[in-house]
């Protein structure tokens, strides 16, 4: 095997496998190409819709589509999973604060919605004191935004957090059992 083919291995093991360690090095090239591929998904949706449904497809996502994209986030979510669990387990801590986080941004994802949709009935009440429009303009705002924002500030902050994290040695192998030395 060649060292080209060596390294490309090596660097499909650090996305595709959660088991083993990454230094600060491998996660600081990492994490910046997992973020990326984040950011750019939606992007890379919205222009194969475009592309395959026309111009006139306007905002509304095909019901095809979502076989495609929340598949994709979900791969992205695994990828993202082996590469923090690498660099945690370098540092020597538990992968339970990358679980909490994602449980957090989904909680706040699902929530979103349901908060917005339980807010707007009360600011169009026609008993509302205040005019509609100055009302639920912000607040659905915030509702949307707000969430989202944190989501998106608290992801990359844990990363930098994971990242400048001290390397911990790895654990001495255990000696064989007296009598089992090959």
């Amino acid at each position: 095997m060649t060292a080209l083919a060596r390294r490309t291995l090596d660097w499909l093991a650090v996305f595709l496998w959660p088991a083993g360690r990454i230094g600060r090095g491998a996660f600081a090239v990492a994490a910046p190409l997992v973020y990326a591929a984040w950011y750019a998904a939606p992007f890379a949706m919205n222009g194969l819709i475009t592309y395959l449904e026309g111009p006139e497809a306007g905002a509304d996502m095909p019901f095809w589509a979502i076989f495609a994209f929340y598949p994709a986030l979900a791969g992205l979510a695994y990828v993202s999973l082996c590469v923090h669990q690498k660099r945690l387990a370098d540092a020597g801590r538990g992968v339970w604060s990358f679980w909490l986080l994602a449980a957090g941004g989904i909680a706040l994802l699902m929530a979103l919605p349901a908060i917005i949709v339980a807010t707007t009935p009360v600011a169009l009440s026609p008993t509302s004191p205040r005019e509609p429009s100055r009302m639920v303009e912000p607040l659905s705002f915030l509702m949307a935004v707000g969430p989202t924002l944190a989501i998106l500030i608290a992801w990359p902050l844990y990363s930098l957090w994971v990242g400048l994290a001290p390397s911990r040695p790895a654990p001495l192998a255990e000696p064989a059992a007296p009598g089992l030395a090959a």
